[in-house]
């Protein structure tokens, strides 16, 4: 009986979900990308995607019927889930400076336990925008999946340095923003310390 009623809550919500995905392909959901270069040879990526597009984009073995059906399943089921996103993007983000390979590249993704809140919050962001018949942009942001990707720039001495990173197609269209961080150390002095910075026209 408790299987039944749970099965039913999941249809209703499945079919609630899917009423409101074409509310979902706004412009506001595109990935973002954060290219962050530091110590003159050190790059760091951080990467936000929606976690519910990305899921309906994905193609793995065992991939359960819906989002619904991972955020309320296994532990085995999130396993899988995770595992293949690393797959995605161990197989399918490469990067490199010069023509040379990032080296030392490491990807980090959320636990199986995160995902799994990530999971509910997003399914839960879905029925109240549908509810609505429209999206809390604010509140979805927040049920962005996070990855980050890291590595080191390859001893060269060609010039220019040139980074070429290709992203997953699941991702979708990607915002990219690249900086290099101008850091100082401040010395204070009787009153206080002084902070100087030309800044981009």
């Amino acid at each position: 009986m408790v299987n039944t009623k749970k099965s039913i809550k999941i249809a209703l919500l499945a079919m609630l979900i899917s009423w409101a995905s074409p509310l979902l392909a706004h412009g506001l959901q595109m990935t973002t990308a954060q290219v962050v270069q530091r110590q003159g040879n050190y790059l760091f990526i951080t990467i936000h995607t929606s976690v519910a597009k990305l899921y309906q984009q994905m193609s793995y073995q065992d991939k359960p019927a819906s989002m619904m059906h991972l955020a309320n399943g296994s532990e085995q089921q999130l396993g899988q889930f995770r595992e293949a996103l690393f797959e995605l993007f161990r197989n399918n983000m490469n990067m490199s400076v010069a023509q040379q390979p990032l080296q030392s590249v490491k990807i980090r993704i959320a636990t199986s336990a995160e995902l799994k809140k990530l999971l509910h919050s997003a399914l839960a962001e879905q029925v109240l925008s549908s509810q609505h018949h429209e999206q809390s942009h604010h509140a979805e942001r927040k049920n962005y999946l996070r990855v980050e990707v890291d590595g080191f720039i390859a001893a060269s001495h060609d010039t220019p340095r040139v980074l070429s990173a290709s992203f997953p197609k699941e991702l979708g269209q990607v915002l990219v923003s690249y900086t290099k961080p101008q850091i100082q150390t401040l010395t204070p002095s009787a009153n206080g310390s002084q902070y100087i910075q030309a800044l981009w026209k």
